[in-house]
């Protein structure tokens, strides 16, 4: 048996990356990344308030309470909390009504978004389609 540590015991998500071979640990703190096949932990995040997460084609995604969503690489290793990208926020090129993100979905290419104001489908990087008030 094998038990898996995270950075805080709020977990939010437990996530599956297949391609590599990962298991992705979400916390309030950040994200902890374990390798399936010697439960080795290869990659660690620390980010505040975080309260969701997702994980399609481009990367793991991560949904805080006050600072919109954050991007890290599918291929992050060791210390990786430098790789964070903060993708989607308030005043964003893809704008977000509201920083305090609630849920996010992943699969294949696309993305989809509920904040306290809008849910925000992203079938793609370039292209997003904003319903207002779907989150609230």
């Amino acid at each position: 048996m094998f038990t898996l540590t995270s950075q805080s015991p709020d977990i939010k998500r437990i996530l599956h990356d297949p391609v590599r071979g990962r298991i992705i640990l979400v916390s309030a703190s950040g994200v902890d990344i374990y390798r399936v096949s010697d439960w080795s932990r290869v990659a660690w995040a620390t980010l505040a308030n975080v309260t969701c997460a997702a994980i399609n084609d481009h990367g793991i995604y991560i949904g805080t309470s006050a600072t919109g969503v954050w991007r890290l690489p599918l291929t992050a290793s060791s210390a990786s909390t430098a790789k964070l990208v903060q993708v989607f926020r308030l005043g964003a090129s893809v704008e977000l009504s509201s920083d305090s993100i609630l849920d996010l979905a992943g699969a294949g290419g696309a993305l989809a978004i509920i904040s306290a104001g809008e849910l925000l489908f992203l079938p793609n990087p370039a292209v997003s389609y904003a319903y207002p008030g779907a989150g609230t």
